[in-house]
């Protein structure tokens, strides 16, 4: 392939996850209230058009690539932009339980104006109770393009838990929608494709067994931005958490690590380094540098432990890289102003962003977990003075490194594909180093070299042969 074709691809691909970050920009949190991270700081919008749409325990909402939104829903109601019902946008089955994270919306690949609404149905027919997974879709071609339910409540499949995640596959096009079973250790992955959303899940048996009551989910269930973990809280019945490897190339799930702590909110940093636990008084922070049981479990930190008057529940990721967590009943959300950062120093402020008097609900919206994947962001980091040299770009089998430092301690060489996904890391241990990528495919990749304190230089690599 030639190395012009290898960075039409890279830009082609950078500008496309730049602008799905775009997708969640817009959050929809009561029936007459959004906020609009188009704008930094963010943007309270109170003053819209009210809809009678009870949102306080589910919601999803989705924007287009510029921003704009598109429509909300609560699994039950579908509401298009001007919050008016869509066409047949009512009458869905997604039942709007207080606890969970039963909805989310999904683009259908490819596409510019179709979108799948995925969520767990939760109801009783006289027969008998249905908890299934299903899905209506949407078509923004039409209502002069506001939107129509065009297919509504096609049920997948049954005995499901009342939450539902989703996350680019590692190709960067199709979506893992992740849900488990009501009953064991079983975690379904379904593929939407262009084609089709497959109907025939990827099967994982991993962590605890849940024994067919919803209590053991009351809670999240959080995709890693990258896509390389899945966390899901357990309150009430076990009150713990149990913390996944995810494989988004296979949408297995496997090397479960339970957490004895139960949590209302749960979310991953954006650098993927740390995960955040809520519940009610409380907010805990773990270190997921190292993927080792002991080391996770004992890196726990109480950043927050204040009274139940704080009423933590549910914590989502926004575009601007600051976590916030619902607080029911209350005028604020708390937020945690630097996520990446360990212990104290994360910030996070219990009255962090003020509501303008609008009442918070239990949830936040809930997103595909890939429109926050910080680790494909087209800026770079603030860096230190550097004086290490890489070199050839486009390279081929080998990358030389030359260093200015008369003593190199502790440095190393990373190099991740456009997904986030870590392809080689070696030490560098002298001035003049040659590093062998051979065994590294050609395409674009990001390389950062680190020291204890952090990146002391990145960029984009091209490998050519």
């Amino acid at each position: 392939m030639k190395a012009t074709s290898i960075i039409l691809i890279y830009l082609l691909l950078n500008s496309f996850l730049f602008a799905q970050n775009k997708r969640a920009n817009i959050w929809q949190i009561v029936g007459a209230g959004q906020l609009n991270f188009n704008f930094d700081p963010v943007q309270v919008n109170q003053n819209i058009p009210a809809l009678a749409i009870n949102i306080s325990s589910q919601s999803a909402t989705i924007s287009d690539t510029s921003g704009n939104i598109l429509f909300y829903t609560n699994g039950e109601i579908v509401a298009n932009a001007l919050n008016d019902t869509m066409p047949n946008g009512t009458g869905l089955f997604g039942k709007n339980l207080e606890g969970f994270n039963n909805v989310i919306i999904v683009p259908k690949p490819l596409s510019n104006s179709v979108y799948y609404i995925f969520y767990v149905t939760w109801y009783y027919d006289g027969v008998k109770m249905h908890e299934e997974l299903a899905y209506s879709v949407v078509d923004m071609g039409l209502d002069n393009g506001n939107g129509d339910v065009v297919q509504k409540n096609i049920v997948i499949c049954d005995s499901i838990s009342q939450r539902v995640a989703a996350t680019f596959h590692s190709n960067g096009k199709d979506v893992w929608v992740v849900v488990h079973k009501l009953s064991g250790n079983e975690y379904n992955s379904f593929l939407v494709t262009p084609d089709s959303i497959n109907s025939i899940p990827v099967v994982s048996n991993s962590g605890t067994l849940y024994t067919g009551s919803n209590s053991y989910c009351t809670g999240q269930m959080k995709i890693s931005g990258n896509g390389s973990m899945i966390a899901a809280s357990m309150r009430t019945a076990k009150d713990s958490s149990d913390l996944s490897q995810f494989n988004n190339s296979t949408g297995i799930i496997s090397n479960t690590i339970t957490i004895q702590d139960g949590m209302y909110g749960i979310e991953f940093s954006p650098d993927n380094k740390k995960m955040y636990g809520a519940i009610v008084s409380s907010l805990y922070q773990y270190d997921l540098s190292y993927w080792n049981v002991d080391s996770i479990l004992n890196s726990k930190e109480i950043v927050f432990s204040g009274t139940t008057l704080a009423k933590l529940g549910k914590a989502q990721l926004a575009s601007n890289g600051k976590i916030y967590i619902a607080r029911n009943g209350n005028n604020y959300l708390g937020v945690i102003n630097n996520p990446n950062a360990g212990g104290a120093a994360c910030d996070f402020v219990l009255d962090g962003l003020s509501l303008n008097g609008l009442i918070c609900p239990y949830v936040l919206p809930n997103f595909i977990s890939s429109y926050f994947d910080f680790s494909t962001s087209v800026e770079s980091p603030k860096l230190r003075d550097s004086k290490f040299e890489v070199y050839p770009n486009p390279a081929s089998n080998v990358l030389q490194i030359t260093s200015e430092e008369l003593q190199i301690k502790n440095c190393k060489l990373k190099m991740y594909d456009l997904f986030g996904r870590e392809v080689l890391e070696t030490s560098i241990t002298g001035q003049n180093q040659t590093i062998d990528i051979s065994q590294v495919q050609q395409g674009v990749y990001v390389y950062k070299i680190e020291d204890n304190k952090g990146v002391v230089k990145s960029g984009k690599l091209v490998v050519m042969r």
